[in-house]
């Protein structure tokens, strides 16, 4: 058991007003304020230790702290780290290291091409811009879990002084064609679980050719879901990738299919270019490169899934389901899941935040720390 935790009248420090907003439902005085992280832990102002499995929601796919990426940014902070500039050579060695994320399922998808950006907000608001010169002048979100349950909206850039595309977020799947003809634009994002309404709203939006179907990759777990169903992959013309690409550090990333027309984007003069779309600076592209350079030597994708598939086997609970690879807490089982997450807490386990995000085992998490959880759990026989 861990000492007194910290009360949330100490997060001022670092919070304004003492909440988070993102998740502001956490306002109990018992949640801890994190003052720190490294490897699988998190620690608070009372230096309580926290073993991490909520891992920014699954990004974290290193842990907190790579090394090899701090030290690619500690070196570039002294050689200047301006954005705005087309890093060309810089670009096309993280295009073919994320094509090696691809070819890990299929080379047949990997014959469009990349944009970069300083972080998931630029990305997304670049996505807004290309729409809007392709003629979009919606973009309809969906998902498969509803709106309501997954909250997993795409994040507005602040940096946007037009808006010239619609967002329009939708509860429900659609039900019948009539329901897709009026949209220019549909994005989506797939979580672990049935996957069969996006697909159906999916083939309705592509009864239109001037469709555009866009796949919110930003999180790792969708990229895997998204990645390892090629026949749905074959209908996606744009994907969004967030800060995973880094091991957290704040970057964004498009790729654009082959189907896409970029001539009137690449006919744009520089001045506008770079106007339009904000440009990561080197460090962020040689921290991304450095990244998936490190990934790849420890065994890429392939252990990141025997991770969790290890962790699911030895935990051997009901209270937990193993969805697409990855590891949920099972709603059917666990009923009040706000008093189960305090209830971790006050073991050390710091779980993610709501069951739509994956109980998460980064490369940080080793077989002993792993099994004294196990261990921990058994303890746990109230929920």
């Amino acid at each position: 058991m861990l000492k007194e935790i910290n009360k949330f009248r100490r997060a001022p420090r670092i919070i304004k007003k003492g909440v988070n907003q993102l998740y502001s439902r956490f306002s109990d005085p018992n949640f801890p304020a994190i003052k720190r992280a490294k490897g699988p832990y998190l620690y608070d102002f009372d230096e309580n230790r926290y073993v991490d499995f909520y891992m920014g929601g699954g990004n974290l796919l290193m842990g907190h702290i790579v090394p090899q990426v701090t030290k690619v940014v500690k070196g570039w902070y002294n050689r200047g780290y301006a954005g705005g500039y087309p890093f060309v050579q810089s670009s096309q060695m993280l295009s073919n290291r994320i094509v090696k994320l691809f070819s890990y399922y299929s080379d047949s998808v990997v014959d469009g091409s990349f944009i970069f950006f300083d972080s998931s907000e630029e990305a997304y608001a670049g996505l807004k811009r290309i729409l809007s010169i392709a003629g979009c002048k919606e973009i309809k979100i969906i998902s498969d879990r509803g709106r309501e349950k997954n909250k997993q909206q795409p994040l507005e850039s602040h940096s946007m002084t037009e808006d010239t595309v619609n967002i329009e977020f939708s509860d429900t799947l659609m039900g019948k064609k009539s329901d897709g003809q009026n949209i220019t634009s549909l994005m989506f994002k797939l979580s672990g679980w049935d996957s069969s309404g996006v697909r159906k709203s999916i083939a309705y939006a592509k009864e239109s050719e001037r469709r555009i179907i866009i796949s919110d990759e930003r999180s790792f777990t969708a990229f895997s879901n998204m990645s390892g169903d090629i026949e749905l992959l074959k209908m996606v013309d744009i994907r969004l990738f967030g800060s995973w690409l880094t091991g957290g550090l704040n970057f964004g990333a498009l790729y654009i299919g082959k189907g896409i027309d970029l001539s009137e984007v690449s006919s744009i003069n520089f001045r506008t270019y770079a106007a339009m779309f904000k440009f990561p600076p080197l460090y962020k592209i040689k921290a991304a490169v450095k990244f998936l350079e490190t990934f790849f030597k420890k065994g890429g994708i392939k252990r990141i899934y025997n991770l969790q598939e290890s962790f699911y086997r030895i935990l051997n609970r009901e209270d937990f389901l193993f969805i697409r690879g990855f590891i949920y807490i099972n709603p059917e089982r666990i009923k009040d899941y706000n008093s189960y997450w305090y209830k971790m807490l006050k073991y050390g386990i710091y779980m993610p935040y709501t069951l739509n995000s994956p109980v998460f085992v980064s490369m940080a998490h080793d077989e002993q720390l792993l099994g004294r959880i196990v261990k921990e759990l058994l303890k746990i026989n109230d929920f």
